[in-house]
């Protein structure tokens, strides 16, 4: 039998006053502790630790990567006590990491304005957000399957697809020429007011010649995925979930009908950030990343038309229901 010895050498300077009199000063989670004898100051290397995180850079990483490929907080947890054995993070910790980086991501990809082709597709999907129904709205360019925007909104309303529209807009550098959609209705006067110059192609269906099926396709990753969830908990940490989903999507996820490549990289875009691993590196965490209302909500009050394209029973349903629910509804004939 033949022993190897790995020596790793390495230089170690203090990130307070840039001193190299250094010294060791115990354990911290498992990880080498070190102390500065000028200015008295300790840390633990920064290529393992981001500055003031407990937790190091790999396994913040590996976490981020294993819940957007589909496991749960409590999968991932258990996958990082099992690969690095010193210890089994807390679900909280979880949540805290994957909410706080796809926020703190989120917001640095936000402001790279992507070049698409002259067609889009868009189109929606039922989700379920704390019991209720919610709409997710997303808008992808054909070409480099890149999805320029998702929103989550709790109505179908005109509203909520300009609302979709925008910020599909201030994502694109380009403007395009076609939009594809279903027939929904309230596609058309959302175009017309948002992008007027735009042809409008509404789709017969999944088997017919004019389709949406890209967008199909795409709401069946959503689904995948939230079937692990069993549903959104709030509408905030459901728009962080959904924005670091489609972070992943356009960024470091490869596709085969992209032949392997990123819809980022089809689009000719560079960003520094390479994986998950990078962002847990490079991106600090926003530690409150719910969003406050004023930012989730739409961008103007809701009109009467908006109104009446919601599902709303009228007084005479929802009287019904209640009794009903009472135990005191008899209908006439008996029943």
């Amino acid at each position: 039998m033949t022993t190897f010895v790995k020596v790793e050498e390495f230089t170690v300077s203090c990130p307070g006053c840039d001193g190299d009199r250094i010294e060791k000063a115990g354990f911290q989670s498992g990880a080498q502790r070190y102390r500065c004898q000028r200015c008295d100051k300790k840390f633990r290397r920064p290529d393992e630790f981001q500055l003031g995180r407990k937790f190091p850079i790999q396994q913040v990483g590996l976490a981020l990567q294993s819940y957007f490929d589909g496991l749960s907080y409590r999968d991932v947890a258990r996958s990082i006590g099992r690969t690095f054995r010193d210890g089994e993070p807390n679900e909280s910790n979880m949540f805290r990491w994957i909410q706080g980086y796809s926020r703190g991501a989120h917001e640095v990809l936000r402001n790279f304005r992507v070049p698409t082709s002259n067609e889009w597709v868009a189109d929606e999907m039922q989700v379920r957000v704390g019991g209720e129904r919610y709409w997710l709205w997303n808008v992808m360019d054909k070409k480099s399957r890149f999805i320029l925007a998702a929103h989550l909104s709790p109505s179908r309303s005109q509203l909520a697809a300009e609302t979709v529209m925008k910020k599909a807009l201030s994502a694109s550098s380009t403007y395009p020429q076609y939009i594809r959609t279903d027939k929904y209705s309230s596609y058309p006067p959302a175009l017309d007011a948002v992008m007027p110059k735009a042809k409008h192609i509404r789709t017969e269906g999944i088997a017919a010649e004019i389709n949406n099926n890209l967008s199909e396709r795409l709401q069946g990753t959503f689904r995948d995925r939230d079937k692990v969830l069993r549903g959104l908990k709030s509408r905030e940490a459901g728009q962080n979930y959904i924005d670091g989903l489609v972070l992943d999507y356009n960024w470091f996820r490869g596709h085969m009908g992209l032949g392997k490549r990123t819809p980022a990289e089809v689009a000719g875009v560079k960003i520094p950030l390479k994986d998950w691993h990078d962002v847990a590196e490079k991106i600090m965490p926003i530690e409150n990343p719910c969003r406050p209302a004023w930012q989730l909500a739409d961008e103007r009050p809701m009109t009467t038309k908006d109104f009446r394209t919601m599902d709303i029973p009228t007084a005479q349903e929802a009287t019904r229901t209640l009794r009903q629910k009472q135990g005191k509804f008899r209908s006439r004939r008996g029943f």
